[in-house]
C-alpha cells in the first residue's frame, strides 16, 4: 500500500461550502495524492476502504481540488467514473510528483541508516586482477554488507540478476531502467614477448599482423575485438588461441605463443621487467570507458550507494597504471607506459 506524503492523521480543514478560501501548496499536493488513489481504485468507494478516509471527504477534496484549478478532472455518475482529457494530463504530473517525494524520503532516512545488505557486483573479466586492490577496506568500514562478485566475459544485457555492474565499453542507450556512473577510462596495449617479435620481424603497421598471430579475449562468439587508430578493426577470426582468463592470456603472450591487446594496468610489470615489449604504440587504441550501471537513483540502496563511492575513491587515487580518471573540469591524463625493452623496428 503506498505511503501518503502530504496527509496526516488528521486532514486539514475544508472550505466551507460557497467561501473560497486560501490554500497552501502542501494542500493541493495532498489533494493531488487523493486523486491518483481514486483514479487507481477506480471509483470513490474504493479509494474510502484504501485509505481508511471517508467517501464524503474524499469527494469533498477532489471537488475543491477541480474549484483550484477552474477544470474538471472526472466524470462521474451513479453508474460512471472515468477521467477527463485535463484530468488524464493532471493525473500523470501527479504520479511523477509522488515518486519524486518518494525518492525524496528514501534519500533522507538513507542518510541516516548505516549501509547493510546484499550487493550483486557484476564484473568484466579482464578487471577481477583489480577487485581486491579495489575494495581494500570496504568490509571494515561497512560490516553489515555482503559482496557477491559474479565476473563475465561477455557483458550482460541490463543488470538481469546483479545490483550493480562495471561495464568496460560504452553503457546501452535509451534503456532507462539503468543509469551509467562514469568511473574512468582504461589504457589497451598491444603486446608481446621480445621472442616472437623477433620471430616475426619487423612489423611498422597493425595490419601487417596476421590474425594467426593474435591472442583474443572473451568467448568464441564474442571475442573482444581491436579498435587500433588508423587500422583496420580486427575481429580476431582465426586467431592462435583465446580465453577470457586474463592470467591465462597473459602466460601465453610471456611464452611467445601470440600478440595480446590487454589493459595497460595488466602488463605493466611485465613490460617493467622485459618479458613483455609494446609495439604498435603510434597506433594505441582510445581508451575504453569504464562505466558502474546502477538502477535509477530510487532504486540505490545505502549499501550500494557505498560501493559507488568506494571504487570512485580508489579510482581516483592513480594506483593503477593506464586508469585515468578525468578530473573535473580538466582533460584526462595521459599515462605513458613503464620503460621497456624494444626491439628496432617494433614499435612505429
Amino acid at each position: 500500500m503506498r505511503t501518503t506524503p502530504f496527509l496526516t492523521d488528521s486532514p486539514p480543514s475544508l472550505p466551507s461550502e460557497g467561501r473560497a478560501a486560501p490554500q497552501s501548496q502542501a494542500g493541493t499536493l495532498g489533494d493531488l495524492y487523493l486523486l491518483t488513489r481514486v483514479i487507481e481504485a477506480g471509483g470513490f468507494s474504493a479509494a474510502a476502504r484504501g485509505t481508511g478516509l471517508a467517501r464524503s471527504l474524499l469527494s469533498r477534496r477532489i471537488i475543491e481540488l477541480e474549484r483550484r484549478f477552474g477544470v474538471r478532472l472526472l466524470e462521474r455518475s451513479t453508474r460512471s467514473f472515468a477521467m477527463t482529457a485535463v484530468g488524464e494530463q493532471v493525473y500523470r504530473h501527479a504520479l511523477r510528483m509522488l515518486e519524486a517525494a518518494q525518492a525524496a524520503e528514501c534519500a533522507a532516512l538513507e542518510a541516516l541508516e548505516e549501509a547493510q545488505g546484499l550487493v550483486r557486483l557484476g564484473v568484466p573479466s579482464l578487471l577481477l586482477d583489480l577487485l581486491p586492490d579495489l575494495l581494500q577496506g570496504f568490509a571494515a568500514a561497512h560490516p553489515k554488507v555482503r559482496l557477491s562478485l559474479t565476473a563475465y566475459a561477455e557483458p550482460p544485457i541490463g543488470l538481469q540478476d546483479l545490483d550493480l555492474a562495471l561495464r568496460l565499453e560504452a553503457p546501452p542507450r535509451d534503456d532507462a531502467r539503468l543509469v551509467a556512473h562514469p568511473l574512468a577510462q582504461v589504457r589497451f596495449v598491444s603486446v608481446a614477448s621480445p621472442a616472437l617479435l623477433h620471430r616475426l620481424g619487423p612489423l611498422h603497421h597493425p595490419d601487417e599482423l596476421e590474425t594467426r598471430h593474435c591472442l583474443g579475449f572473451g568467448p568464441p562468439q564474442a571475442l573482444r575485438p581491436w579498435l587500433l587508430r588508423q587500422a583496420r578493426p580486427r575481429t580476431l577470426q582465426g586467431n592462435a588461441l583465446s580465453s577470457d582468463s586474463l592470467p591465462l592470456l597473459l602466460a601465453a603472450a610471456r611464452s611467445g605463443q601470440g600478440v595480446a591487446h590487454l589493459p595497460l594496468f595488466a602488463c605493466h610489470e611485465d613490460l617493467q621487467s622485459g618479458r613483455l615489449s609494446t609495439l604498435f604504440d603510434a597506433y594505441e587504441a582510445d581508451p575504453a570507458p569504464l562505466h558502474l550501471l546502477s538502477p535509477p537513483r530510487p532504486g540505490i540502496t545505502q549499501a550500494m550507494r557505498s560501493l559507488i563511492q568506494r571504487l570512485r575513491d580508489r579510482l581516483a587515487a592513480g594506483r593503477y597504471p593506464g586508469v585515468l580518471c578525468p578530473v573535473v573540469g580538466d582533460a584526462p591524463e595521459r599515462v605513458d607506459p613503464p620503460p621497456a625493452r624494444r626491439l628496432g623496428g617494433r614499435s612505429a
